[in-house]
């Protein structure tokens, strides 16, 4: 029985952070003086949490979440974790004589990292084997932090591009189409960062097979004899 090790990555998760009520249509109509903004602030973060590790899922479990029940594989860990971010915007709202405009007033975004190893429960703690998984997963997690740290500060030029090339405002409109235009102005914001987020991850996809070598492979089993015996549990 061969134990195959293979990493995992969770595809990106956003957050909105608004309240969205029903979607009137309006009309933009022309813009008036007081409709005029400054230039949105922006603020981008770097999130990494402590890695995660489970023990609880057994090497076949492991196994049949990853299609490998067939192949003859046998999955004793994975390592990855998910990517992502989170957004919410500030907005101003301005009036006069009965209408409003909604302008950006800032942009947040945290560009965040949750690693997480599992390590199959047929592995004691402390044992040769479950070291071994441990050793091995470890670089796909370390491989995720470093693409993380890497892609941070172009994260922050995408917001910035978009903070500054996007639409500022809306209006102007009656009161009750204020939360509508909020949706407006943040939807945008969240089509281009998942869409660029889309872009990179398969760079983080392909490091990370780059890892699951077959001499990666051999090499991990080399270190352990009691492999199928474990495995068998």
């Amino acid at each position: 029985m061969r134990c195959e090790l293979r990493n995992y990555i969770v595809a990106f998760l956003f957050a909105v952070l608004l309240s969205i009520i029903a979607q009137p249509s309006y009309a933009a109509g022309s813009q008036v003086r007081f409709c005029e903004f400054d230039q949105p602030k922006y603020e981008v973060k770097m999130a990494m949490a402590p890695t995660k590790y489970i023990r609880t899922k057994s090497a076949d479990f492991l196994t049949h979440s990853q299609g490998q029940e067939k192949s003859g594989s046998v999955v004793g860990g994975l390592g990855g974790g998910e990517i992502g971010y989170k957004s919410e915007i500030e907005l101003q709202v301005m009036s006069q004589n009965d209408r409003y405009c909604v302008g950006l007033s800032k942009v947040k975004v945290v560009f965040y990292g949750k690693p997480e190893v599992h390590i199959a429960s047929n592995f004691e703690r402390g044992s040769c084997e479950y070291t071994a998984v441990l050793t091995h997963e470890q670089k796909h997690i370390n491989t995720m932090k470093k693409f993380i740290r890497e892609y941070a500060p172009r994260f922050k030029r995408e917001v910035r591009d978009i903070s500054r090339n996007t639409k500022r405002f809306l209006g102007p409109m009656s009161k009750n189409q204020i939360n509508y235009a909020q949706e407006k102005l943040q939807q945008p914001l969240n089509e281009t960062l998942e869409r660029y987020l889309s872009q990179i991850l398969p760079v983080l996809s392909t490091r990370q097979s780059e890892i699951d070598t077959a001499e990666e492979y051999a090499a991990v089993r080399a270190k352990c004899k009691n492999w199928d015996a474990k495995l068998s549990r």
